[in-house]
């Protein structure tokens, strides 16, 4: 865990400190955007369209996922806290599906005021999404939070002291505090106030938190693997849109199951987190247009422009 990737001591002093969680976000930004950017453009389609989508895909896919981490854990971290924390997106926590649910709205709008096709640059932008994820869940092991649930497998992890899983077990009285690392008030010093002394019985290993499932790598890994299955597959779908439908089939059947390995909230009496409660919903509604979709006699993909040429078409053509 290194939240903090390097700290720049001849910058002002807020801005010293360049978290790990924003720049592993800045870097799936990039690569995301690289990876749609080469699709297009093998598709002769307008790098400038791309480049306007990308920056208010990002902007509004922050947003959104930071208001939906920010409701899921309102009263464990928000609830009476000054409103400058729930908008600190530096310390992480954002929601995929929050931003994700954003950002396609937005960019939808944006693509129909521009009359471009919507189904076929939402195709284009599913397997630079899923890279763009894989960054973010590294960077979400960096910085300790979206941890796992107790665990003892080989490949288990633990968190240092002050950790967000440190602090949770702690919570839960399934670890106890030494004197020296106390602030007498039932609570534990700040890791950025201890001194050298207590940072050595701080880094002691019955200090740490308990092992758990790494759960961000679990999610890096089945993002990037979904972002190779998309980009092959742009190129076999017979429907505009395919694509992307596929994106949400596989990727919230994936969620669904690693919840099952993450501490989350669970909402009401349903036994499931809100993340696979989202995850129910969008695969039900991809599983409707996808069988609205086949309806019609499909097409193939023209390698040229990476659009459907429908069935008709290819035969007047013969």
């Amino acid at each position: 865990m290194h939240p903090v990737f390097i700290r720049l001591p001849f910058l002002p002093e807020s801005f010293q400190e360049i978290y790990s969680y924003g720049l592993m976000m800045v870097l799936g930004f990039l690569c995301g955007y690289w990876l749609a950017y080469r699709l297009a453009k093998r598709c002769g389609q307008n790098p400038a369209e791309l480049t306007n989508m990308a920056v208010i895909a990002l902007l509004s896919g922050v947003a959104g996922a930071r208001a939906m981490y920010v409701l899921q854990f309102w009263k464990e971290e928000y609830a009476g806290q000054p409103i400058w924390k729930a908008l600190n997106v530096r310390d992480g926590g954002l929601e995929f599906y929050g931003g994700v649910i954003l950002a396609l709205t937005v960019v939808a709008i944006y693509f129909l005021w521009r009359k471009l096709p919507v189904r076929f640059y939402f195709d284009i932008m599913a397997p630079a999404l899923m890279l763009g994820l894989a960054f973010g869940r590294m960077g979400c092991f960096l910085n300790g939070c979206c941890y796992g649930k107790i665990c003892d497998l080989p490949w288990a992890v633990s968190f240092p002291y002050g950790s967000y899983a440190y602090l949770d077990h702690l919570s839960q009285g399934k670890l106890t505090v030494p004197p020296e690392l106390s602030n007498g008030a039932g609570g534990i010093i700040h890791p950025k106030e201890l001194t050298a002394q207590q940072k050595i019985v701080a880094r002691a290993r019955e200090n740490r938190s308990l092992r758990v499932h790494p759960a961000q790598l679990y999610g890096a890994i089945t993002a990037l693997a979904l972002c190779g299955i998309l980009r092959w597959y742009f190129w076999k779908r017979r429907y505009e849109g395919q694509g992307f439908l596929l994106m949400i089939l596989l990727y919230g059947v994936a969620r669904f199951v690693l919840e099952l390995f993450r501490t989350e909230p669970k909402v009401a009496e349903t036994g499931l987190s809100i993340s696979q409660v989202v995850s129910v919903i969008m695969v039900s509604c991809a599983l409707i247009c996808w069988m609205w979709m086949i309806r019609k006699p499909g097409g193939r993909v023209d390698p040229q422009t990476g659009r459907i040429i429908a069935k008709e078409k290819l035969k007047n053509t013969r």
